[in-house]
């Protein structure tokens, strides 16, 4: 998924409120299309922001 950086926490939002028990980082990448490293700074990101 080539994307800006909103579009991808959009995906992100859109997926784990899909999800309610969570998805594992791994699987959340591979289904979005997005680099491990990536989804874990945005992930840490979200998670600092609240």
């Amino acid at each position: 998924m080539a994307g800006s950086q909103i579009e991808r926490v959009f995906s992100v939002l859109e997926s784990l409120t899909r999800e309610p028990r969570g998805l594992p980082m791994q699987v959340l990448a591979e289904q979005l299309e997005i680099p491990k490293s990536a989804m874990h700074r945005l992930l840490a990101e979200l998670i600092r922001l609240g």
